[in-house]
């Protein structure tokens, strides 16, 4: 069976009528009704009476479906054919219509002209449910991310993907922080009030105190640099623990006694009495 057509009508007071058109194809392979609407698009779609407003969705949905095979003997003509056969009163709407689908097919929207409309549409559904799933999965990871402190520039250069990590000893660590301190420059750059509360934002999620990355803002012009005079200036203790050094441990360490350690502590205690 060939698909069928349906033309249901809209009213509105101001606008006017506004018809729909329904494509319904029974696939034999599924056994499922597939259908596939196609509505005029405004302005040009309402009309100030019914029988026009159906008119014009009937050129619209012709336009649409060109060289669509219906059966193996019969397949409608192509865009060039049938402007040649409309009313006078269509042509120039159908020319119109020309000139959208030479839009859409540079703009990536070539999938309503395709061959098979009801192909494509379920190509459009699929696409749009993998790109809906990707954008699940890209916010599920960004929040896993800042949860667990991990920064990010939103893809504008993937620095710090690229960033070398540099190992230092206490000393010489200090001696660099010491000497950035004392000869670094900072922009000092009076930010907009909008960028400020992002960049707190942002930076207080991995891990910095409010109060610590406000400060930060009057010394710098931008989020990179602010984080960069947070790494230099913030005491180690408060620091987000995944900017902490690999081997950092506090001033104080508490060690659990073990047999081994109590035999050489009572060892030493006789000793010593």
């Amino acid at each position: 069976m060939g698909p069928l057509l349906l033309m249901l009508m809209q009213k509105n007071e101001r606008l006017g009528f506004l018809a729909t058109a329904t494509l319904s194809w029974k696939n034999p392979k599924t056994n499922e009704v597939e259908n596939v609407r196609l509505t005029p698009p405004p302005p040009e779609g309402h009309k100030p009476t019914a029988i026009e407003a159906r008119h014009q969705c009937a050129v619209y949905a012709l336009h649409r479906v060109c060289g669509f095979k219906i059966n193996s003997n019969l397949q409608i003509a192509s865009h060039k054919n049938l402007q040649h056969v409309l009313p006078p009163e269509h042509r120039s709407y159908w020319q119109h219509l020309e000139s959208i689908r030479k839009q859409d097919m540079q703009s990536g929207n070539d999938y309503k002209y395709q061959v098979d409309p009801f192909l494509a549409q379920k190509q459009r559904e699929q696409r749009l449910k993998q790109l809906e799933q990707q954008r699940i999965e890209a916010e599920a990871k960004r929040q896993a991310d800042a949860e667990r402190g991990a920064i990010h520039n939103d893809g504008q250069d993937g620095i710090w993907e690229r960033s070398p990590v540099v190992e230092m000893g206490l000393q010489t660590r200090r001696m660099v922080e010491k000497v950035i301190r004392n000869r670094y420059q900072w922009s000092r750059q009076k930010m907009s009030l909008q960028t400020k509360h992002t960049i707190i934002e942002r930076l207080s999620k991995i891990g910095f105190r409010e109060s610590h990355v406000e400060e930060a803002c009057e010394f710098t012009k931008d989020e990179e640099e602010a984080l960069e005079w947070l790494l230099i200036y913030v005491p180690e203790d408060d620091l987000p623990p995944t900017l902490l050094p690999r081997d950092y441990s506090t001033g104080v360490s508490i060690v659990a006694p073990t047999p081994q350690s109590l035999a050489l502590d009572l060892a030493a205690e006789r000793n010593f009495n």
